[in-house]
């Protein structure tokens, strides 16, 4: 089955990075991935979403723009004022908390959980790690992967970007984050 994560946010809270290593983990587990990322010319502060598509072989991804994502990773409220609405029926929203706590009581058609994934990084060291903490929480409830190979693919991605040092912070969030729910 396509599935489609949209991590959407502010530049500078990783929205991007995300979405490219869940693509990253995604490809380097067999499955068709691609990414669409889409972000204004300022780096931090304006408004950014990049969209994740992955699917087993043989089903192929036809267009990789987003239409109706299965899950949203919404790092504050404008993203999810602003994606929210596209998400499919039944699909999940989760929200960082610790920017806002809006009020989603007349939200039935879709799951929401409320993550404060800003504070829960910097318990591990930096907030920073935002984006890993939302990944874990989005691979544990998705299933869309097992929590070693994700740690594995994260080691990889970073090491072939050679930024090896990001790997152990991220790992930390990312294990933290899959522990929470």
């Amino acid at each position: 089955m396509l599935q489609e994560v949209m991590y959407a946010g502010f530049g500078g809270q990783g929205v991007v990075l995300g979405a490219t290593v869940l693509a990253h983990i995604a490809a380097r587990g067999g499955m068709n991935a691609t990414i669409i990322p889409n972000y204004g010319n300022e780096q931090r502060g304006g408004g950014a979403f990049c969209d994740c598509k992955f699917v087993a072989p043989p089903e192929e991804i036809y267009d990789p723009r987003y239409d109706h994502p299965t899950m949203l990773i919404a790092m504050n409220e404008y993203a999810y004022d602003r994606y929210g609405p596209s998400v499919i029926d039944g699909g999940i929203i989760l929200f960082n908390s610790d920017v806002s706590d809006p009020d989603f009581s007349g939200v039935a058609r879709v799951k929401i959980i409320k993550v404060p994934c800003t504070t829960i990084a910097d318990s591990v060291g930096s907030s920073r790690s935002a984006n890993f903490v939302m990944m874990g929480v989005a691979v544990k409830i998705g299933a869309f992967f097992t929590k070693e190979h994700c740690i594995e693919s994260i080691k990889d991605y970073f090491e072939q970007e050679n930024r090896p040092q990001y790997i152990e912070q991220n790992i930390k969030a990312f294990k933290v984050g899959y522990s929470t729910v």
